[in-house]
């Protein structure tokens, strides 16, 4: 029997996560080459069109870009990334020195987009 339209759709999101996170923490550098989407599918133990789902919500968030057969690759960081990037190990190194622990620093900085987002929505 084949996956429901439900599970395909939730392995789609698990692949963009891990690819996304792969990309956030270096794992996969900026420029870096995916495989192609029928090598990523076999590799993953998912359908072919699992994994071109999961490239195509990566490219339409800005994390990969593609290039018809020339293929996928991580898309460089731009300004705002780097100056992000930066802010963001800054911030993790304070909360380490002052003992904040992972799960009350991820919760703050989330309560801190809630916050930023609010805000510019009433701004608008």
């Amino acid at each position: 029997m084949a996956p429901s339209r439900r599970v395909r759709a939730e392995r789609a999101a698990q692949l963009h996560d891990s690819i996304a996170n792969a990309a956030a923490e270096g794992t996969l550098a900026p420029g870096e080459k995916l495989p192609s989407v029928r090598a990523l599918a076999e590799a993953c133990h998912v359908a072919p069109n699992t994994a071109a789902k999961a490239i195509k919500s990566l490219a339409t968030a800005g994390i990969v870009e593609t290039d018809g057969r020339r293929g996928t690759r991580i898309k460089p960081w731009g300004e705002v990334e780097r100056s992000l990037q930066e802010a963001l190990a800054h911030a993790a190194r304070l909360a380490v020195s002052s003992g904040v622990g992972a799960d009350a620093s991820l919760a703050m900085f989330e309560a801190a987009l809630r916050t930023e987002a609010a805000s510019s929505r009433s701004t608008v």
